[in-house]
């Protein structure tokens, strides 16, 4: 029997009181769980990210496809002031989460309240909201990524919901391009709505139409769009995140790699402790989560199999494959995204977007089985405890937030208490100032347990440290925190001095002498990113991946070796490192020294070797080898650990290291050397694996120049 329900509804969006107490419920909440932030202005200004409105609005948002950021902040008059772009941001969130209440069911009830919540109590919004100025286009593009797949399902015809859902999605696009996971996720479970309602044929096949044009229609526009603004502001897209080199092609040529991340990606979120994102999954929980969705969808299919509809079956077991990949929907579109806790919108919305779909098909009949009701109890009691969780998580960043800004401002007054009584101040030609190291590596910096609990960008102190970002972070602190009009070093001032051996020669912060004149140069020495006392556990981890990435070893593997390293005292900590690089010495050698003559192994391993210098696409190696692209694949995972584009990569900053560290070959000649055409990308690349430029780890690892 099939359920009576309107896909297309009116063009408005029917909200009535209900969504408006929902809306304000919803608010209030947000409101409440982030009251610290808010009230103690704990966005944040520095760490690495924007400096100001000025540079929010201008050159670098357009070139990496976020050009709708200028516009929505000259529609905010650039404002900054909290609690505005605070309360701003979550009021769009909870619009937005109130329409996603109404993709799955009318009827108000405890699990669709705690839905919301889950959605609004994240990590994600609580990122979103620590970024100062761009917090409320982090809103938009949440919006504007629901509002676009509601268009999809409620527009009245065709047309319209392909060129409303199309817009909308561009839209969300120019203003964070990670938004795409939410519009995918949405449309593919109502797909799933459909199916267990048992709704007609052709309304299936209208939405699956809707969805696929409108998506298609939607990314089109948007490259398009991107291409001609930035041709017509007379710049080139920023290679960030690959932006640059997107294409069809690069699109299909990276697909099977892309979508094993994203199912990676997926499995690490309830299996795996790496993103921090509720107090209770290091317990496990998430793994009861994962299982008892799972129990309720499969239930949901029982009664599709009663029905005997094989057509709505593969529907419905394609959809459920393709779920984790739409909750990082955008990992399919560029090769070299880096995955950060501001991406995962998809992935936070798969709990509550689960639980909405669980609840919008729960069957009318009276519950007169005590299992129907001991389910009910269980999504209630899993759904409190998900709220909880993510409440916990969103208040213990907050405390680190909170202390990491009163210890860096005690620092920042005691560094400007020592140059004033330097006279640096006095002097009328004041030489330019730099501050070396992240204030979170000293041992001065006070951190109490949850710090470490805490979320990377929520844990103040914890600057970026490349030449840019040190710099503006520390600039940033004698703004904000701190006032004192210090004439800052330029940036390349900075990354030349910041490489100088010398500086492991001074005097740390507090001791006297920490401050000294090199070169022209005003330098405060708190702590190079080497290994220290404890002091800095992600900085230690730093150092000691930047020592092994030279070779094929896993990310994560050599990370669940190092947490198991006792914390030691510095001495140890340096022997420690310096063994750990002896150790992926020898497990590299004893890895290769395992691959048999001949096998496709040891094959793979010396054509590499052998044309490292030559074009290295997946398309020549699979004809060289003679397989397909999917077995090349397996093959590079199981012989490198990764990809082969990355395992291609790897092996050349591997070759590049030891060019450096053993001739005098320039870095123009080491580039033709290991077949990276582009110096430019060769530079980023070297210093995202190693943590170093060529020239500095030259200069750090041989002696020479």
């Amino acid at each position: 029997m099939k359920e009576k329900i309107d896909v297309q509804k009116p063009d408005d969006l029917g909200l009535d009181i209900s969504d408006l107490r929902y809306f304000l419920v919803m608010l209030l909440f947000s409101a409440v769980v982030f009251f610290l932030l808010i009230s103690q202005r704990l966005t944040n200004t520095f760490d690495g990210l924007w400096n100001n409105t000025w540079f929010f609005g201008g050159y670098w948002q357009v070139v990496t496809g976020r050009w709708l950021w200028p516009v929505i902040d000259a529609l905010r008059f650039g404002i900054q002031t909290e609690p505005f772009n605070s309360l701003l941001t979550l009021s769009m969130s909870a619009l937005a989460v109130t329409l996603l209440r109404k993709f799955f069911t009318e009827k108000d009830s405890v699990v669709t309240y705690l839905a919301g919540m889950a959605v609004l109590a994240s990590t994600v919004t609580g990122i979103q909201l620590s970024y100062r100025f761009q917090s409320p286009v982090f809103g938009c593009s949440f919006l504007f990524s629901v509002l676009a797949a509601e268009r999809v399902v409620r527009a009245a015809d065709f047309r319209k919901a392909v060129v409303q859902g199309a817009l909308l999605l561009v839209m969300s696009l120019a203003c964070y391009q990670t938004s795409l996971d939410n519009f995918c996720l949405l449309l593919l479970t109502y797909l799933l709505l459909l199916l267990f309602r048992n709704v007609d044929r052709e309304k299936v096949h209208a939405h699956i139409g809707r969805s696929l044009c409108s998506a298609a229609a939607g990314m089109v526009l948007y490259f398009l769009l991107t291409k001609l603004i930035v041709w017509a502001c007379g710049w080139q897209m920023a290679s960030y995140n690959g932006g640059a080199d997107v294409s069809v092609l690069s699109i299909l040529k990276n697909l099977p790699n892309a979508i094993a991340e994203t199912y990676q990606l997926f499995g690490a979120y309830f299996f795996q402790n790496y993103y921090r994102h509720n107090i209770l999954q290091p317990v496990g929980f998430f793994v009861l989560v994962f299982l008892a969705l799972s129990i309720g969808l499969l239930n949901r299919f029982r009664k599709m199999l009663h029905r005997k509809n094989w057509e709505y079956i593969l529907l419905g077991v394609a959809a459920l494959i393709v779920l984790p990949i739409m909750c990082n929907a955008i990992m399919l579109i560029t090769s070299e995204a880096v995955w950060l806790l501001q991406m995962g919108e998809g992935l936070n919305l798969f709990v509550p977007v689960c639980l909405l779909l669980l609840e919008g098909t729960r069957t009318n009949q009276p519950m007169v089985k005590k299992y129907v009701r001991a389910a009910r109890t269980g999504a209630v009691v899993l759904a409190v405890l998900v709220v909880y969780g993510n409440v916990c998580s969103a208040v213990i960043d907050q405390e680190a937030m909170y202390e990491g800004r009163k210890t860096l401002k005690s620092m920042s007054d005691h560094i400007a208490d020592d140059l004033m009584s330097s006279g640096y101040f006095d002097d009328n030609e004041q030489l330019p100032v730099l501050f070396v190291g992240r204030p979170s590596s000293n041992s001065s910096f006070m951190k109490r347990e949850y710090y470490l609990y805490a979320n990377p960008y929520a844990q103040m102190g914890r600057f970026w440290l490349n030449d840019y970002s040190a710099r503006a972070s520390w600039k940033a602190v004698f703004r904000d925190i701190t006032p004192a009009k210090l004439k800052h070093c330029s940036v390349e001032q900075y990354g030349e001095l910041y490489s100088r051996t010398e500086l492991e020669q001074m005097p740390v912060y507090p001791q006297e002498g920490y401050i000294q004149q090199i070169d022209g140069v005003v330098v405060g020495y708190l702590l190079l990113s080497h290994i220290v006392q404890g002091a800095d556990e992600q900085a230690e981890w730093q150092r000691a991946w930047q020592l092994c990435a030279g070779y094929p070893i896993r990310q994560e593997e050599l990370y669940r070796a190092y947490r198991q390293l006792p914390r030691t005292p510095y001495q140890r900590l340096r022997a420690a490192c310096d063994l750990l690089a002896l150790s992926a010495r020898a497990l590299c050698q004893v890895h290769m020294a395992r691959l048999v003559p001949g096998s496709p192994a040891e094959t793979l391993n010396r054509f590499l070797a052998d044309h490292l210098a030559e074009d290295l696409s997946s398309d020549r190696i699979c004809a060289a080898l003679g397989m397909g692209r999917t077995a090349l694949y397996q093959l590079s995972k199981e012989t490198y650990g990764c990809g082969i584009n990355e395992s291609v990569r790897r092996l050349r900053i591997q070759r590049a290291i030891r060019l450096l560290t053993t001739t005098r070959l320039t870095n123009n000649q080491i580039c033709q050397q290991i077949g990276i055409a582009d110096y430019n990308y060769f530079f980023r690349v070297f210093r995202r694996q190693t943590g170093f430029t060529p020239q500095a780890y030259r200069r750090q690892f041989s002696g020479t120049d």
